[in-house]
């Protein structure tokens, strides 16, 4: 009002406003985001397996597979991740059994390090499996064989509850 109202050479008018235009529907919206995903599914491989450390976790549970439903309820028991410092999933594997299939997984993520051109970790933290004798190999020792520097050691949180529990082992002293 106060612009109709001031001093003006000529006398204003206003144009009618355009019709709204038809919104998409919901299938719509959907298509074109899936296209737009799938046109940059290269770029979102490359960068979700470009995530790398130099100090690794891996852990194991089962919390996750009891939380599958449908056709894959019962598939896997296990879910094995292995994570870095900033606690980045490198890599996951779902298992029947605790251990099946993480040579694999071991094997595949040496590999990626090496096509990378990164160097490789220098600790794996875990929760069990870590410690041997001196003169012997450990099993996950052996599946990182393509990293022999690597150095596997108990996790803090596990080495923790077995110190509160009192647990004093060759294999873990305190």
């Amino acid at each position: 009002m106060g612009f109709l109202q001031g001093p003006a050479l000529l006398p204003v008018t206003f144009p009618e406003p355009p019709q709204l235009d038809v919104v998409p529907s919901c299938k719509w919206l959907l298509s074109v985001y899936s296209q737009d995903i799938l046109a940059r599914l290269e770029d979102i491989k490359a960068h979700i397996t470009s995530t790398y450390g130099s100090i690794l976790k891996m852990d194991s549970t089962k919390k996750i597979t009891k939380k599958l439903a449908g056709t894959a309820k019962r598939t896997a028991l296990w879910l094995t991740s292995v994570g870095n410092e900033h606690g980045q999933i490198l890599i996951s594997v779902l298992t029947a059994q605790e251990g099946a299939g993480l040579d694999r997984m071991a094997s595949d993520l040496v590999k990626r390090y090496e096509k990378a051109g990164v160097d490789p970790p220098v600790a794996l933290y875990v929760d069990c499996g870590c410690c041997a004798e001196a003169a012997e190999t450990t099993k996950l020792q052996a599946r990182f064989s393509g990293w022999p520097q690597l150095l596997v050691r108990l996790d803090i949180w596990h080495f923790m509850q077995r110190l509160a529990l009192g647990c004093t082992t060759n294999a873990h002293q305190l």
